[in-house]
Parts: C-alpha cells; sequence; structure tokens
C-alpha cells in the first residue's frame, strides 16, 4: 500500500470508531432516559392512588364534622363510646357471656 491509502484507510478506522463511539453514548443515555421516564410514571401512579385515598378520607372526615356540629349526634356518639349519661340515667353494664364455656 501506499502512503495516501494508509493514511486514508487509518481516517477511514478513526472515523468508524469515533462513530461507533458516539452510537454507543447516544444509544446509552436514550435507555437511561426511558429507565427514568418509565420509573416517573411508577411513582406518578402510586402518588395518584395515594392522592385519591386521601382524598377519600378528607371526604369522610369532613362528614365526621357536619356529624359532630349536631348536637342530637354528639350526645349519641357521646354516650355510645365515653358512657356518657342523660340525667337521671344509670349505667348498667353486662359482661359478655361466652357460649364455650
Amino acid at each position: 500500500m501506499t502512503g495516501k491509502k494508509k493514511v486514508k484507510m487509518a481516517l477511514r478506522i478513526s472515523l468508524a470508531v469515533f462513530s461507533l463511539v458516539v452510537a454507543v453514548f447516544l444509544s446509552y443515555t436514550t435507555i437511561v432516559k426511558i429507565n427514568n421516564t418509565l420509573s416517573m410514571h411508577s411513582q406518578l401512579n402510586v402518588v395518584t392512588s395515594q392522592k385519591a385515598a386521601l382524598e377519600a378520607q378528607k371526604a369522610d372526615l369532613e362528614v365526621e364534622i357536619e356529624k359532630l356540629q349536631d348536637s342530637n349526634y354528639l350526645a349519641n356518639y357521646a354516650r355510645e363510646h365515653y358512657v356518657f349519661l342523660k340525667d337521671g340515667e344509670r349505667v348498667s353494664i353486662i359482661p359478655n357471656v361466652d357460649e364455650n364455656e
């Protein structure tokens, strides 16, 4: 081979290696970005479901607040959960009887 042909061949090989390195780098960055995007989509789905659950819980609590504003409901709630008595009432606690005994 002559000198010019060797230089052209070396230049072509260098260009091919450079192109290969650029292609590998671009492929790697594309794969990383796709992986990050998929991860973010799964996180978004989790957060969206958590948001829906929290909104439902908030709605339930708002209903409970409305109920607690009613004095009759509040008195019944206190009687059921905290043994709150009306004037003249007495509490009788009846023990649970096991059927196994």
